[in-house]
């Protein structure tokens, strides 16, 4: 019991996100960005002295926590954490005259809270078997007016990875203010026709209720005039610039996550098997437990359906510098991201 308690006890620290985020919305002032401050600033410094570690559980131990109930429902806590927060944000910013400055920094806290949490619990959710903890997954998406993003990354990011038909891949040299406009519009794009090719697969019509890019549309809109309708045009508009925001932060670490990193041809003529080479990972502690153990995503990728809790550091996958925090903050740097990463990839495609 203790030893499966002190497992569990890192991941608790993902809900100070949401707890700084309510704080912070609520005093106002300079705390309006303090959900940012403390992802961007202060944990990246804090990952400078907590460290790394490549350690795996073994089998034994993976055995034991694979199936404990406390791991997922840690995940779920989360949908009532973003919601609220998203609740106080759209109470606050409606219903009070606030600073420009203060406006701001509601949005980017919130923003914040939607991506960093939203989405990093959504992606677990949705590779889960279980239908309820899969559509967890997809509310945590609607606060970011994202719900595409399931199925594109289940269907078409996982089976595309490291080529040119993934959206998701950044290639090498690419800055990432290319590669977010080509990999948001092209998200968007590929899982219409993913989602169009499993209707066909399955006999089902296009406009059905089997479709689920037009039930993810609808709920999307009506949220959204939900929101219109409660709290008014201007917090509405707000509102789409926090799901901005967390889209931004996602598809900044989709950038970081496979950069310069390609499937070469085999000799049939098609793409080589995914491989831990494919991904760059990490062993930051901070990382590690504010985002669910992602940063092992060379194992995440060879397992996809493998929980959070059992992933492993593999010793010849690709290895980030530093943890995710520090890493999106040098991919805003181009210049300093290629001068760092372009070297890394040169080095690691020579091996």
């Amino acid at each position: 019991m203790i030893k499966n308690f002190v497992k569990i006890s890192p991941y608790l620290l993902s809900y100070s996100i949401p707890i700084m985020t309510v704080i912070g919305i609520s005093a106002g002032g300079y705390l309006s960005f303090l959900t940012p401050f403390i992802v961007f600033i202060i944990l990246p410094i804090l990952e400078c002295f907590i460290g790394s570690g490549i350690k795996n559980l073994s089998k034994e131990e993976e055995s034991s926590i694979n199936q404990k109930f406390f791991f997922s429902l840690i995940l779920f806590g989360h949908l009532i954490g973003v919601y609220y927060g998203l609740y106080i944000y759209l109470y606050k910013i409606s219903s009070n005259d606030l600073l420009l400055i203060e406006i701001i920094g509601m949005t980017l806290s919130m923003g914040t809270l939607a991506g960093a949490v939203g989405i990093t619990v959504a992606h677990e959710l949705f590779h889960r078997s279980n239908i309820f903890e899969r559509w967890i997954g997809k509310l945590l998406l609607l606060v970011n007016c994202y719900m595409h993003y399931y199925i594109e990354h289940v269907w078409g990011h996982h089976k595309n990875v490291g080529t040119f038909d993934d959206p998701a891949t950044a290639r090498f040299g690419e800055s990432i203010y290319k590669f977010l406009p080509r990999t948001i519009i092209n998200t968007y794009i590929s899982a219409w026709k993913i989602e169009s090719k499993i209707l066909q697969s399955n006999g089902d019509k296009f406009f059905s209720i089997k479709n689920e890019m037009i039930l993810f549309q609808l709920l999307t809109i009506t949220f959204i005039i939900f929101i219109f309708l409660m709290f008014g045009l201007i917090t509405t508009i707000l509102f789409l610039f926090v799901g901005l925001i967390g889209v931004t932060q996602l598809e900044i670490v989709n950038y970081i996550e496979h950069y310069g990193l390609t499937r070469h041809i085999n000799k049939e003529g098609n793409y080589e098997k995914i491989a831990m080479e494919h991904s760059w990972s990490s062993n930051n502690y901070i990382s590690r437990w504010f985002l669910f153990e992602l940063n092992r995503h060379s194992d995440h990728h060879l397992n996809a359906s493998r929980k959070y809790q059992i992933l492993r550091h593999i010793d010849k996958s690709p290895q980030h510098p530093a943890g995710y925090p520090a890493m999106m903050l040098l991919a805003l740097v181009p210049f300093w991201w290629r001068g760092v990463m372009d070297k890394k990839v040169l080095e690691f495609s020579k091996n």
